[in-house]
């Protein structure tokens, strides 16, 4: 992980902007789950596109709280799911999701001392955790799990 953290903090910025986004592998399956990570990465792609300086900082805080927002309900979502499947992993896979919380948060303090630059490195960092990585090493071990349960 921290490898990757470091590949995203080299890479030049119009690099980060073509590469995030949706992209059908990172499907996990599950009709709401895949929906709701979906709309994650359409508000966290608000963020990338807010240009105008002036309103900046408000915007940015807007958009990083819709993001908050969107993901607490989408880990109810999805922790609801996991319990009424007995996913066996719940309290780890809970213990992740504060985690993303908590670096959210951590960001949000940091937004104003951020120059366009770094706050964009940073975010694509965060969302490559939060989101990407995310859902890609822990939902995906949700959605195998039920289908290995349900043959």
């Amino acid at each position: 992980m921290e490898d990757k953290k470091m590949l995203l903090w080299n890479t030049p910025l119009n690099e980060l902007r073509k590469s995030f986004g949706w992209k059908d592998s990172y499907e996990v399956g599950d009709e709401r789950i895949d929906s709701e990570h979906k709309k994650l990465f359409e508000i966290a792609q608000e963020a990338f596109n807010i240009v105008d300086s002036k309103k900046r900082n408000y915007k940015i805080k807007e958009v990083i709280q819709n993001l908050y927002n969107y993901m607490q309900a989408h880990f109810r979502h999805e922790e609801e799911y996991m319990k009424a499947v007995n996913y066996p992993q719940i309290n780890e896979h809970k213990n992740k999701h504060q985690e993303i919380i908590q670096n959210i948060n951590e960001f949000v303090k940091k937004i104003a001392s951020l120059d366009t630059e770094l706050f964009e490195k940073e975010l694509a960092k965060l969302i490559d955790v939060a989101l990407v990585q995310h859902i890609i090493q822990e939902d995906r071990k949700i959605i195998h799990f039920v289908r290995l349960n349900s043959e």
